[in-house]
């Protein structure tokens, strides 16, 4: 349809408004933000070099993050155990020293880091063992305590806490102290899992008093998994049999791991919605805590390796973010990122650099052009 002007006679051709999609893209490395203001890479802000106008959708195009992260933390709250020791053989070297401590509390503390099952049982025996060594010795006993024992059943997968001659309890319902060295970490032992390190060796929030290993005529046997062979199948042998060893076998696997997903947030422009974890009145109509985020998180990143290493991944691979504006973003100057599990713990990068791309798409005002392209069958665009 032809538009007039009333004082002209030759008709007015109408302008129609035209835009080019633009595709920009912004590399960011950990290194990027101002450490003085964000001391830890899994929270902190840039301002872009140039302010992104007119923008129609985001996406995380590419990234790049270190798998040497810890399943075991101490900001994680899951390094820590406590225990009582009750010695049963009065003949026993340690026993004027450890007679009075059946209400003592000792308490451990592991490495932080990423463990395997096997180190993990040698980490945990050790510093038992370790502790009840420096308490004897703060009494004035020369001696090494050498009773206990752990173990990890790969076949049953079930961690084992033992002891070769004196009874004893796992005080796994007792609430650890921690001192965090990043404040805004969430308090985990309110949670039904993850609460500590208990949890992830497969263990309720309980006291398990151990049991004496003995048949069925009060005579003490040993402790045997029949799967490491005949010969060497015993892992806990009564001494002269006079005596019985003492165990716990955990209820749960183990899960050691750590978490398979990191979740990038930006201020302002997340998409992905989410449901909080840890319910458990969801059934219940009064004080029911079933409930869900909305634009949670921008994007979910597949953690695809275990220590150490780093791993990568693109929009080709498991990447599908899209952020999409129905109402173009006019400016965009400044990004506020968060790395962080489902479970709300802030992701430790431990200072070890990282990189990721963001796609910005931008609605660029043009005057049409009809263009007409011929490509060769030979040319892979």
């Amino acid at each position: 349809m032809s538009m007039f002007n009333v004082a002209n006679s030759r008709p007015l051709i109408p302008r129609e408004q035209t835009y080019v999609l633009d595709r920009k893209l912004l590399t960011v490395h950990s290194e990027d933000r101002d450490i003085s203001k964000w001391p830890f890479a899994n929270h902190f802000e840039i301002a872009l070099p140039q302010t992104m106008e007119n923008v129609e959708s985001m996406r995380l195009l590419d990234c790049s993050l270190p798998s040497a992260y810890n399943t075991f933390s101490n900001d994680y709250q899951n390094t820590k155990l406590s225990f009582r020791l009750t010695v049963s053989d009065p003949t026993a070297p340690f026993y004027p020293f450890l007679a009075s401590a059946a209400s003592y509390v000792f308490t451990i503390t592991i490495q932080d880091g990423f463990y395997c099952p096997e180190e993990l049982a040698t980490e945990l025996q050790t510093r038992m063992n370790a502790v009840i060594t420096d308490y004897i010795a703060s009494l004035g006993c020369p001696g090494v305590y050498q009773n206990m024992r752990v173990y990890y059943d790969k076949v049953g997968q079930r961690y084992w806490f033992g002891n070769i001659q004196d009874s004893f309890q796992l005080l796994f319902d007792r609430q650890e102290t921690y001192t965090l060295a990043n404040c805004d970490q969430p308090l985990m032992w309110s949670q039904y899992t993850k609460w500590g390190l208990p949890s992830y060796l497969g263990y309720e929030r309980q006291t398990y008093s151990s049991t004496p290993s003995i048949d069925s005529n009060s005579n003490a046997i040993p402790v045997v998994f029949a799967y490491v062979g005949v010969n060497g199948g015993a892992w806990m042998t009564p001494a002269n049999y006079t005596s019985p060893v003492y165990y716990v076998q955990a209820p749960l696997a183990p899960s050691l791991l750590g978490e398979r997903a990191i979740y990038m947030q930006i201020k302002k422009y997340n998409s992905i919605d989410a449901l909080k974890p840890f319910s458990e009145r969801t059934n219940q109509m009064f004080n029911n805590d079933y409930n869900g985020i909305v634009d949670s998180a921008f994007a979910k990143i597949p953690v695809q390796a275990t220590p150490l290493g780093e791993f990568s991944d693109s929009r080709n691979g498991f990447l599908s973010n899209v952020v999409m504006f129905d109402v173009p973003e006019e400016k965009i100057a400044k990004l506020e990122f968060t790395f962080q599990y489902h479970d709300g713990r802030l992701v430790e990068f431990d200072n070890i650099p990282f990189n990721f791309t963001i796609e910005f798409n931008r609605l660029r005002n043009e005057i049409g052009r009809a263009y007409v392209v011929r490509v060769p069958h030979a040319y892979n665009l």
